[in-house]
C-alpha cells in the first residue's frame, strides 16, 4: 500500500526490477500509471479520495458560512473512499481520458 502516485510508481518499479511480481500492490491515490497497473492486473486497487470533491466542499462550505453562518451538520464529510478495482477501472479511465478527472 503506497501513499501517493509517485510512491506507487517507485514501488512498482522496484518490485519489477527485483522480479517480485507476486507482491500485491495497492495505492491511496489515482494516476494514469496506477489505473494502467490495475487494468493490467499488476495492482489490485486504488483508494480514490476524490480530491475535486474535497476542494468543492471546502469552498462551498466557506461560502455558506460567510453568507448565512451555516456550518455542516457533522464534522466528518466523506469524499470517498471509493475503491477502483479491475471491475470499474475502465469507467474511471474514460473520465481521466476525457479530462473530467
Amino acid at each position: 500500500m503506497t501513499g501517493s502516485a509517485a510512491d506507487a510508481d517507485a514501488v512498482a518499479e522496484a518490485l519489477s526490477s527485483m522480479g517480485a511480481d507476486h507482491v500485491a500492490q495497492g495505492s491511496w491515490d489515482v494516476s494514469a500509471n496506477i489505473l494502467n497497473r490495475i487494468a493490467s492486473g499488476e495492482a489490485l486497487f486504488a483508494i480514490d479520495q476524490q480530491g475535486w470533491l474535497q476542494g468543492w466542499y471546502a469552498v462551498s462550505h466557506a461560502w455558506y458560512y460567510d453568507q448565512y453562518a451555516i456550518l455542516p451538520a457533522t464534522n466528518v464529510i466523506l469524499t470517498g473512499p471509493a475503491l477502483i478495482t479491475a471491475d470499474n477501472v475502465a469507467t474511471v479511465q474514460l473520465a481521466v481520458d476525457s479530462g473530467q478527472r
